[in-house]
């Protein structure tokens, strides 16, 4: 398996590069500002096909750049069912908008205990609500 992390935008924020060494799917987790200019080479690099972008949760930080990654890599977007309206309507969440984030409509909800399969590796879905629905 490969992981990777970075960190990326004003405030750090993590995104993940998970994908399995055999079959060269990869996934990433959460889209920060800025992230695509050095993850997007990373990705070509590797070799790997982006077959997924999973979203820990909504807030600006870690979406805002879900739409240039849908744009560029193509790949479906995940998101857990409550956080999906923050995700259509950035700033549904009340929170004041400091990172600029595009609208995406999400192409999977997730639900809790969801498992879903990248290659030979298996993720599964554990809804921790708290932070964020």
């Amino acid at each position: 398996m490969i992981f990777e992390i970075f960190s990326s935008g004003p405030v750090d924020t993590n995104i993940v590069l998970v994908a399995c060494e055999r079959t060269k799917k990869a996934a990433l987790f959460d889209a920060p500002q800025d992230s695509a200019s050095f993850i997007l080479p990373r990705i070509k690099e590797l070799g790997l096909t982006v077959e997924m972008l999973l979203l820990t949760h909504t807030h600006q930080d870690h979406i805002a750049e879900v739409a240039l990654f849908k744009k560029k890599l193509g790949m479906p977007v995940y998101v857990h069912t409550l956080d999906a309206p923050n995700l259509i309507s950035p700033g549904a969440d009340l929170l004041p908008i400091f990172i600029p984030a595009k609208p995406v409509i999400p192409d999977h909800l997730l639900e809790d205990h969801q498992v879903l399969m990248l290659g030979e590796i298996a993720f599964s879905v554990i809804h921790t609500p708290g932070h964020t629905p």
